[in-house]
């Protein structure tokens, strides 16, 4: 990240490897495919390269006003074979101002991005690799697809007295595809759906350690590029939630409540009949309650504790599979006379529904996670390093298959492995 006056730059690449012992493509038709065929090819992983390049400028005549521009690629790989990539680039505006002797807070943006998804050299790596030169899944799974989208939204916060605020707001969305491309459909097509997300909110400061909010807020989600693949005709994802927060901010104490009611309607999911099939499956309804709690007894020594508890039905009242019922996370920090901070905590996530092996038998299964990280302050004003571990203990008890390319897998899989990151940052 680079700032330099009013300008500011960020670039971020990321290469990671994952290796899932079920195969997150377990349920794919070129997948089974290649694991019949391929002749005794194992240890199959997937590589992820991701890149991002950010500049924002802020106007030096009429510094209320930025304009910024976005590219970001991603691409993805199964073993060697190429799987997909995707692009986008991304130009808007931000204008931020406040207005009747600084009662009304006034923010306004906008933008216009394009994501493309490539996938046509799907068939030839396999073929290449494989020798899989007549393989009908890898010409059923490559595609194209363009999709723009344009939005501008308008938000604005006025203090009605030193204790209450009103916050009111929307957001207008157009989605547009073009020239998509499949190889069982190369006739492509071409659609256009719009929405509008208000936004509502109420704030009461009793005192100026305590806070109350309400918040409603009107949201939706076109389908993906790989969602509307075989040119299925689906719907926008549409949001509706409702939230009653309370925080308390003291000098040693800081807590957070908040209880929400979700209501998902036309939600895009995929249709366990075909694993490159979407549909929307109707109405999804989510409520809980997520806190988060923070106690520093002395100075070196920090306490904390975050989580949520989550009722997720379907429109049958039936548990909605993968979502896991209750997570948390405690942890403990400890700052060393020589500006070390080593830190622990414990991942719990409980009661996560799925369906057995066998179909049709409905369990729940939970597991805890360890982890460590060692770190510095600010070296000399300019140096920080980490190092952090995730699932210290290696604890590799099965767990419902959840993810993108599993939500229709039964049965239980090993999590990831243990894994080590480390982190240097140089300030300028």
């Amino acid at each position: 990240k680079l700032e330099y006056k009013g300008l500011t730059t960020i670039v971020h690449i990321d290469h990671p490897h994952n290796i899932a012992p079920q195969g997150w493509w377990g349920g794919s038709t070129l997948m089974d495919y290649i694991n019949a065929n391929a002749r005794g090819i194992k240890g199959f992983g997937d590589w992820t390269t991701a890149e991002l390049i950010r500049n924002e400028f802020r106007l030096p005549f009429f510094e209320k006003l930025s304009l910024y521009h976005e590219y970001a690629r991603s691409s993805w790989e199964y073993g060697d074979i190429f799987i997909g990539s995707n692009q986008s680039n991304k130009i808007g505006f931000k204008y931020l101002d406040v207005a009747l002797q600084d009662r009304l807070d006034i923010n306004l943006g906008g933008d216009f991005w394009s994501k493309d998804y490539e996938g046509p050299q799907y068939q030839t790596a396999v073929s290449e690799t494989y020798g899989l030169v007549n393989n009908s899944a890898a010409n059923e799974l490559s595609y194209e697809d363009v999709r723009l989208s344009r939005n501008i939204y308008a938000e604005f916060k006025y203090k009605i007295t030193d204790q209450w605020k009103a916050l009111a707001g929307s957001r207008l969305e157009q989605w547009e595809y073009r020239g998509q491309t499949h190889k069982s459909s190369p006739a492509g097509e071409y659609s256009r759906t719009y929405s509008i997300g208000p936004r509502v909110a109420i704030f009461y400061e009793p005192t100026r350690s305590l806070t109350f909010k309400y918040n409603y807020n009107d949201s939706s989600r076109a389908p993906r590029g790989n969602e509307v693949y075989n040119a299925q005709q689906l719907k926008i994802e549409k949001n509706q939630a409702h939230e009653l927060a309370a925080s308390l901010n003291l000098p040693k104490v800081q807590a957070n409540v908040n209880v929400f009611v979700q209501k998902v309607t036309d939600e895009i999911e995929r249709d366990p009949t075909g694993f490159n099939n979407f549909a929307n499956v109707g109405r999804e309804s989510s409520n809980g309650v997520e806190y988060d709690a923070k106690y520093r007894p002395v100075h070196a020594l920090l306490l904390y504790l975050n989580g949520a508890y989550t009722r997720a039905t379907d429109l049958n009242k039936n548990a909605v599979k993968f979502q896991p019922e209750l997570v948390n996370m405690l942890g403990v920090e400890y700052t060393t006379p020589r500006i070390v901070i080593i830190a622990a905590d414990m991942r719990d996530n409980a009661r996560i529904p799925y369906t057995t092996l066998s179909g049709g038998n409905e369990r729940y299964s939970g597991i805890i996670f360890y982890d460590a990280t060692v770190r510095s302050e600010r070296l000399m004003n300019r140096l920080e390093l980490s190092f952090n571990v995730l699932n210290l203990f290696n604890e590799a008890k099965g767990v419902p298959a959840f993810g993108e390319h599993a939500q229709n897998a039964n049965g239980l899989m090993p999590p990831e492995a243990r894994k080590y990151y480390a982190k240097a940052s140089l300030y300028f």
